[in-house]
Protein backbone atom coordinates (compact mmCIF):
# COMPACT_ATOMS: atom_id res chain seq x y z
CA UNK A 1 0.00 0.00 0.00
CA UNK A 2 1.16 3.47 -0.79
CA UNK A 3 -0.11 6.62 0.85
CA UNK A 4 0.55 9.99 -0.67
CA UNK A 5 -1.17 13.32 -0.82
CA UNK A 6 -0.88 16.15 -3.28
CA UNK A 7 -2.45 18.62 -0.86
CA UNK A 8 -0.54 21.80 -0.12
CA UNK A 9 2.13 20.96 2.47
CA UNK A 10 0.89 23.74 4.74
CA UNK A 11 -2.58 22.14 4.88
CA UNK A 12 -1.83 18.44 5.29
CA UNK A 13 -3.46 17.23 8.51
CA UNK A 14 -1.33 15.32 11.03
CA UNK A 15 -3.53 12.24 10.53
CA UNK A 16 -2.56 12.13 6.84
CA UNK A 17 1.13 12.47 7.69
CA UNK A 18 0.81 9.57 10.14
CA UNK A 19 -0.99 7.42 7.53
CA UNK A 20 1.77 8.11 4.99
CA UNK A 21 4.52 7.17 7.46
CA UNK A 22 2.70 4.04 8.66
CA UNK A 23 2.05 2.79 5.12
CA UNK A 24 5.27 3.88 3.43
CA UNK A 25 7.84 3.39 6.19
CA UNK A 26 6.59 1.66 9.34
CA UNK A 27 4.91 -1.26 7.55
CA UNK A 28 7.98 -2.12 5.43
CA UNK A 29 10.23 -1.69 8.49
CA UNK A 30 8.12 -4.16 10.50
CA UNK A 31 8.17 -6.62 7.60
CA UNK A 32 11.98 -6.34 7.48
CA UNK A 33 12.13 -7.15 11.19
CA UNK A 34 10.01 -10.25 10.63
CA UNK A 35 12.10 -11.34 7.64
CA UNK A 36 15.34 -10.96 9.59
CA UNK A 37 14.02 -13.33 12.24
CA UNK A 38 13.56 -15.99 9.53
CA UNK A 39 17.01 -15.31 8.06
CA UNK A 40 18.92 -15.71 11.31
CA UNK A 41 18.69 -19.52 11.58
CA UNK A 42 19.78 -19.83 7.94
CA UNK A 43 22.38 -17.08 8.29
CA UNK A 44 21.23 -15.85 4.91
CA UNK A 45 18.45 -13.89 3.26
CA UNK A 46 17.54 -11.04 0.97
CA UNK A 47 15.19 -8.13 1.41
CA UNK A 48 13.93 -6.05 -1.48
CA UNK A 49 12.25 -2.76 -0.67
CA UNK A 50 10.69 -0.65 -3.39
CA UNK A 51 11.46 3.02 -3.32
CA UNK A 52 10.72 5.91 -5.61
CA UNK A 53 12.66 8.48 -7.55
CA UNK A 54 10.85 10.96 -5.29
CA UNK A 55 12.99 9.75 -2.41
CA UNK A 56 16.16 10.66 -4.27
CA UNK A 57 15.61 14.34 -4.90
CA UNK A 58 12.33 15.17 -3.28
CA UNK A 59 9.23 16.58 -4.87
CA UNK A 60 7.87 19.98 -3.96
CA UNK A 61 4.33 18.72 -4.56
CA UNK A 62 4.71 15.61 -2.36
CA UNK A 63 7.25 16.38 0.39
CA UNK A 64 5.80 13.88 2.87
CA UNK A 65 5.81 11.03 0.35
CA UNK A 66 9.34 11.94 -0.73
CA UNK A 67 10.53 11.86 2.88
CA UNK A 68 9.06 8.40 3.49
CA UNK A 69 10.70 7.02 0.35
CA UNK A 70 14.07 8.50 1.35
CA UNK A 71 13.65 6.84 4.75
CA UNK A 72 12.99 3.44 3.12
CA UNK A 73 16.06 3.82 0.92
CA UNK A 74 18.22 4.61 3.94
CA UNK A 75 16.73 1.77 5.99
CA UNK A 76 17.53 -0.66 3.18
CA UNK A 77 21.12 0.60 2.98
CA UNK A 78 21.49 0.34 6.76
CA UNK A 79 20.28 -3.26 6.74
CA UNK A 80 22.63 -4.19 3.91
Amino acid sequence: AIQQTSESFAHVPAEQVEREWRANYVAPMLLCQQAIEHFRPQQWGRILNLGSIQGRGGNAHMPGYSATKAAIENLTRALA
